[in-house]
């Protein structure tokens, strides 16, 4: 029994000095000579004394978190990882009373350290431009910034600033999802301010982007309520279709859009305007199987769309011009036959009558055929044009543009009529043809400009 007792005294008497040692510690913080502080609590730590003790791993975090400064950035780098890992500890040890330490005078800037160093590390390398570095450092600043907040050690209520900047540093980094994330939580805030403006635009595009109707129209509508002024909140999701730059994209989004609105007819019609333009670009292939699978598209649009909104002869005015622009490339290809044909009389050497050899009849048949092949395109394309053109009579001074595409559908009018009194068959047709012709050029004359 005497023996049970006197190990009770020791064990009391070495707690009692392991906790002198450990006010000495303290002590040295207060005084703030750190070098001694970590020396004291060294040796506690390897005597295993106190070392239970929540308040011991507060007192060696902020040991090692003063002595970042000044030290070499390997050496500070590496004292913050030991400290917060210390600070962790702490944090674990009691959670309950956790909180009396971390309001301790003694202990209390310790945190602010880890936030300030962590905000600093990131806006020196946003400033660098290395974003994947930047958005960890402001990811850890975060992280410490609402621990002070849910501590009542800070007066703000949401870090704005370290936030919008780790959503900069990730949408700078590609890393768009995590950008999004930082990002939405400045938007459940209702943060306002021109500051913020770009990065309500940044989400509301990424989600359209993305096909998320519900976030978009949520980002958007936010944004129109925080930028009442500014224009591009107040665009639909058509608008920003028709701004993408990538044509590619541009016609997926617009392919998924007519899919998912079919009796939207605007949206059909745009859709078919834009392959129009894709269709009958100068150096288009017009073999290919991308080029007929547009075309039956674009057709069937342009069709559905006329058939839908018979008072706008937008789409039957480009189902002529399709078939018109068919005919001007296989002019084009006459004209080349036609230099072949006067290269080779250039070549030659009159007969003894006077008279040049007849061309290669391969040459007078290959023209002969692109001829027929271009008439018929013009026969296909007139049609369209003669439904289009009492309508577009109407409204073509409604704008600049009417007026040019009005211009345009009758000029092709004359041409075709032109094209037929040229290669009439007989007398009869060519009258009539040179009557329509004239009609026509009449016609041109007198539209205002």
């Amino acid at each position: 029994m005497k023996r049970l007792i006197s190990l009770s005294v020791c064990i009391l008497l070495l707690s009692h000095a392991g906790m002198a040692q450990f006010e000495q510690v303290k002590t040295y913080l207060m005084l703030n000579q750190l070098p001694k502080a970590k020396e004291a609590i060294d040796e506690l730590e390897k005597k295993g004394k106190v070392t239970t003790k929540p308040e011991f791993y507060a007192a060696k975090a902020t040991i090692l978190a003063g002595l970042m400064k000044g030290a070499q950035p390997a050496e500070s780098a590496k004292l913050m990882n030991e400290s917060i890992a210390s600070y962790r500890k702490f944090m674990a040890a009691d959670p309950t009373n956790a909180g009396k330490f971390i309001q301790d005078p003694t202990y209390s800037a310790t945190p602010f350290t880890y936030y300030s160093t962590f905000f600093n590390e990131g806006i020196s390398s946003f400033n660098d431009k290395k974003y994947d570095a930047s958005s960890e450092s402001f990811k850890n600043a975060i992280e410490w910034s609402e621990f002070l907040i849910k501590n009542n050690q800070i007066s703000m209520a949401f870090d704005t600033s370290a936030n919008y900047l780790a959503g900069a540093s990730c949408q700078n980094a590609g890393k768009i999802d995590d950008a999004l994330v930082y990002y939405n939580k400045l938007a459940n805030n209702k943060i306002g301010g021109g500051d913020y403006a770009d990065m309500y635009k940044y989400m509301t595009y990424q989600y359209f982007l993305r096909d998320d109707a519900a976030n978009f129209e949520k980002t958007r509508s936010l944004g129109k309520e925080l930028y009442p002024s500014d224009q591009f909140f107040t665009l639909e999701e058509l608008d920003l279709i028709l701004d993408m730059e990538d044509a590619d994209a541009k016609l997926v989004k617009l392919d998924a859009k007519v899919a998912k609105e079919p009796g939207n007819m605007k949206i059909s019609q745009m859709y078919a305007a834009i392959l129009f333009d894709k269709l009958n670009e100068r150096d288009v292939d017009v073999k290919t199987p991308e080029y007929a699978k547009d075309e039956e598209k674009m057709i069937s649009l342009l069709t559905k769309t006329a058939e839908a909104m018979p008072e706008d002869a937008s789409s039957t005015f480009y189902l002529g011009k399709h078939q018109w622009y068919k005919s001007d490339r296989i002019r084009t290809q006459i004209f080349d036959v036609n230099d072949a044909i006067r290269k080779f009389n250039d070549a030659q050497k009159p007969d003894k009558a006077g008279k040049l050899p007849p061309p290669p009849k391969d040459l007078t048949a290959k023209r002969d055929s692109l001829r027929k092949a271009q008439e018929l395109a013009m026969d296909k394309a007139v049609p369209y044009l003669l439904k289009a053109q009492p309508i577009m009579e109407k409204t073509y001074t409604k704008s600049k543009g009417e007026t040019q595409n009005y211009k345009i559908l009758v000029d092709d009018l004359i041409q075709y009529y032109g094209f037929k009194r040229q290669y009439a068959k007989n007398n009869v047709e060519k009258v009539k043809f040179e009557a329509e012709e004239k009609k026509w050029d009449a016609i041109y004359t007198k539209i205002k400009v």
